[in-house]
């Protein structure tokens, strides 16, 4: 089996903490990174992977990864676990803050993908 692939979105201080962490395991692989601003205001472009600056762009894109971690505000959670898992995508999260416990059931319950809450995320 090779490595799990994983794109993360969001790649503020949390963000590059799950950034440092999949670059640290030899089973991971970083793929690609996502987020709204521009990619030299990050300090993220000697990772030499792709960046994108929409989810929706980089779901488009089909690139193939396995794994995208959410490391956005949390308002945006929800909606971005939701469009990662019908994307048949599995989904890493520190918080799935929605204002609908609807959401959060109809996020879980789709396609067989998982959605893995991590407790604690500094």
């Amino acid at each position: 089996m090779g490595k799990v692939k994983f794109a993360v979105v969001g790649c503020g201080h949390i963000g590059k903490r799950h950034i440092e962490m999949i670059m640290r395991n030899p089973e991971t692989e970083l793929v690609a990174v996502c987020d709204i601003l521009p990619e030299d205001k990050l300090n993220i472009s000697h990772l030499n992977i792709p960046f994108y600056q929409s989810i929706s762009s980089l779901l488009e894109s089909n690139l193939n990864f396995d794994v995208l971690n959410v490391c956005t505000p949390n308002g945006l959670h929800a909606e971005q676990a939701i469009l990662a898992l019908k994307n048949n995508k599995h989904v890493v999260i520190c918080l799935l803050y929605t204002s609908d416990a609807a959401d959060e059931r109809s996020s879980v319950d789709l396609g067989g993908r998982r959605i893995i809450k991590k407790q604690k995320c500094e």
